[in-house]
């Protein structure tokens, strides 16, 4: 649907744009037409319904560039969301060390405990990427009518902050707010903390913190069966 718009509305456009131009070029021409011939009333006339029909078109091609010039940043963060999506793909190990790590009870990055190795910093660099690419959606949608239109900016919203109630997005986004992370999308965030910011619960408290033990188990298996498939060597 995405894509349908987007070409009707570029071909309008670009056909707007044409029209113009000739418009333009044909008054010109006619100006001097009208000067080699001496006649100023035919002038004023030809340039006096040329100039209102440019005006229309241009009033014109004004609003719909309003809906052309945002399908760019519409269609950047459909690629930024296929770009993470690959990540986790192409890195089902770490995801899985991620998705264990939803729900956590003590802080993961900052617990002096913590091994500075390779899973560290790659869990950090994915939740990174998490929030950066949750700060843009932000940012993009609160600009632009139409992108939060194509976008569907409020159900995103809602999916950000499912997402912010993982350990680790929280854990970076409390910590580094004001540094790493400022202005619109901090406050946003922090306007709407009751939303994602909620009790994180250990495994062995119960509840809510066994299906998320569940869920986990069942992430890693269906990883491990996909790394079976991928690599039927091993």
């Amino acid at each position: 649907m995405i894509f349908e718009i987007s070409r009707t509305a570029i071909l309008r456009f670009l056909f707007l744009t044409g029209t113009l131009v000739t418009l333009f070029a044909a008054s010109y021409f006619i100006y001097i037409y009208g000067t080699a011939q001496n006649s100023p009333i035919v002038i004023t006339v030809i340039a006096t319904s040329v100039s209102i029909i440019s005006a229309f078109i241009a009033f014109r091609q004004q609003r719909l560039s309003q809906n052309v010039l945002p399908l760019g940043s519409s269609a950047k963060l459909w690629d930024r969301q296929n770009d993470l999506d690959k990540i986790l793909i192409n890195n089902p190990s770490v995801f899985r060390e991620f998705m264990t790590r939803s729900r956590l009870p003590d802080a993961y990055f900052y617990a002096k405990e913590t091994p500075r190795n390779d899973l560290y910093y790659q869990l950090k660099g994915l939740t990174y990427l998490h929030l950066n690419f949750f700060e843009e959606i932000y940012l993009a949608t609160i600009s632009s009518p139409s992108v939060e239109l194509q976008f569907e900016g409020q159900k995103w919203q809602s999916f950000m902050f499912m997402k912010m109630r993982h350990s680790l997005l929280k854990e970076i986004f409390i910590n580094e707010q004001g540094s790493t992370y400022t202005g619109q999308f901090v406050d946003f965030l922090n306007q709407n903390r009751n939303e994602w910011d909620l009790p994180t619960y250990s495994r062995e408290s119960g509840g809510e913190s066994q299906q998320q033990a569940m869920l986990a188990n069942r992430i890693s298996s269906g990883i491990e069966k996909l790394e079976v498939v991928s690599n039927p060597e091993a």
